[in-house]
């Protein structure tokens, strides 16, 4: 977001109330000191997959949703490597 204005923020919920601390906290401590991996790997990981089901059962997403999601992140992503490689 390059420029908001209060007004528009106003409309956005920044904070929620999740109640799945126990799911997180296993999700969290099973990844203990783990790498990141590349992004295209990192978002199909069983842990990370574990967190967009908390989320979408959360929100109501159906999986397609975060699929889709998942899909669009993996994009912009490498594009965005691609072009700062480009760059050098």
């Amino acid at each position: 977001m390059l420029k908001a204005e209060a007004t528009d923020m106003k409309a956005l919920p920044i904070a929620f109330d999740f109640d799945f601390g126990n799911e997180a906290r296993e999700i969290f401590d099973s990844l203990g000191g783990r790498c990141p991996l590349p992004i295209s790997r990192e978002v199909n990981e069983e842990d990370h997959l574990s967190i967009d089901k908390i989320v979408a059962r959360f929100f109501g997403y159906p999986d397609y949703t975060m699929e889709r999601i998942r899909h669009v992140l993996s994009e912009q992503v490498e594009m965005r490597v691609s072009r700062a490689q480009a760059s050098r």
